[in-house]
């Protein structure tokens, strides 16, 4: 197993990826472009940050749910 959650080798399936689903590969094209972008007023680091850490309220309140409702 690797000491990474992906190999940069991997690249190599992008235009495959974009193929099989495209709606999906387009809605994260999108996303990359903004949160990779080096201008702008938020840092790049932190709209990284930003871009992974807003899903997570709305998926704690969703796994948390059957235990609340004890």
């Amino acid at each position: 197993m690797s000491d990474h959650y992906h190999d940069p080798a991997d690249m190599r399936f992008i235009k495959e990826m974009g193929k099989l689903a495209p709606t999906e590969f387009n809605a994260w094209l999108g996303l990359d472009k903004i949160v990779g972008r080096d201008d702008g007023a938020i840092p790049r680091k932190y709209r990284e940050l930003i871009a992974l850490l807003s899903p997570a309220p709305r998926n704690a309140r969703i796994a948390l749910k059957p235990t609340l409702k004890r």
